[in-house]
């Protein structure tokens, strides 16, 4: 199956970039100037059939966009356009992305049918319909797990290395490291784990 990484391997000559905790593909190469937006969906809209709509000049159908909560939104950029009986019209930064295609249709028993936007204007698109990005995990879990595990093996390389350089610590110290490296990566919040923890000590008192 193609993916965007595979295209932009093929098309563009770009290979293997790294990404950062959270941070798309598509992200990435835009934001860091390694391909133009304009060609990039252009790329993607050609190898998925898909048309490039301009989300600055189109009015967003508001019964579209309760297929698709702004979290989930912002996390996969996309944005539900437009929908008939049969077809949920969704705008796709990166329509190559199964995740966000399988994500946004779990949600829904219409087709989902691709369009692209090139990543400025679906990011002005997301501002203006859905407000500010919110900080939480959307993905599903089979990719939540993937994500977490890698995030887990990069920063828990990273708070290794720190306790070892320490070479001492008590236990305590060493749990509280790892819990820090782990709500600074984003994968749990301190508060979820500060809840579970009280029910453990209930549980057991």
């Amino acid at each position: 199956m193609v993916t965007l990484a595979s295209l932009v391997a093929t098309r563009l000559g770009i290979d293997h970039v790294a990404l950062q905790p959270g941070e798309t593909l598509v992200a990435a190469l835009v934001d860091r100037g390694l391909v133009d937006e304009e060609v990039l969906a252009e790329l993607v809209a050609k190898e998925t059939s898909a048309t490039v709509v301009d989300l600055d000049a189109a009015e967003v159908d508001p019964k579209a966009l309760a297929f698709v909560d702004s979290a989930r939104a912002h996390a996969l950029l996309v944005i539900p356009w437009s929908l008939d009986e049969t077809s949920l019209h969704v705008v796709f930064a990166d329509p190559l992305n199964p995740a966000a295609r399988a994500a946004v249709q779990q949600n829904t028993d219409r087709q989902v049918r691709p369009l692209v936007a090139p990543l400025s204007s679906l990011r002005r698109a997301l501002e203006r319909v859905y407000g500010a990005a919110e900080a939480t995990s959307v993905l599903p879990r089979t990719e939540l797990r993937a994500e977490i595990t890698r995030r887990v093996q990069g920063r828990m390389v990273e708070g290794t290395e720190r306790l070892d350089r320490r070479e001492h610590g008590s236990l305590a110290q060493r749990h509280e490291a790892l819990v820090t490296v782990l709500v600074d990566a984003g994968i749990i919040h301190r508060e979820d784990y500060n809840d579970v923890l009280q029910r453990l000590v209930d549980t057991d008192s």
